[in-house]
Parts: C-alpha cells; sequence; structure tokens
C-alpha cells in the first residue's frame, strides 16, 4: 500500500483503480486455485460461500504468494487519475 501511495503522491494524481483486466484474471486465478479445494466441493456448507454461490477468503492466495503480491507496486496493473 505504501508503494501506491507513493507512486500517487509523487506523479502528482489524486485517485488509482486496478485496471479491469488485472482485476478479472486475479479473480479467475482465484476461482481456478479455489475449484480445487474442498471448500468449493457441492456438498459443503461453509462460511467461505456468498449468497451467490462463489467462494471467497480474506487471503484468497496462500501466504507466501500474497506477501510477494502485497510487497511490490506496479503501476501498469493500475490507472492513476
Amino acid at each position: 500500500m505504501m508503494l501506491a501511495l507513493r507512486e500517487l503522491l509523487e506523479s502528482g494524481k489524486r485517485s488509482i483503480e486496478c485496471r479491469k483486466e488485472v482485476y478479472e484474471n486475479y479473480n479467475r486465478e482465484v476461482d481456478d486455485m479455489h475449484a480445487r479445494m474442498v471448500w468449493t466441493h457441492k456438498g459443503m456448507t461453509n462460511w467461505y460461500r456468498n449468497r451467490h454461490g462463489r467462494v471467497f477468503r480474506h487471503l484468497a492466495l496462500a501466504i507466501g504468494r500474497y506477501w510477494k503480491d502485497a510487497s511490490r507496486f506496479d503501476a501498469a496493473e493500475y490507472e492513476l487519475g
């Protein structure tokens, strides 16, 4: 987050938004990963499944992957305005 804020401040921009294709690719990757896990099995009921049937978690990927993704900022993945 701090890397994103620094980019925003140094660029003189006032807003930042994830590009649609980056957002959609990430969600597709998460859904593909979840499809191989037990809590997406049709027989499972749990708090990870929302009212639309989609499984979600606050840490959708493995903690190592989350740390790797969160420790970098690629301005090309965002629209600064």
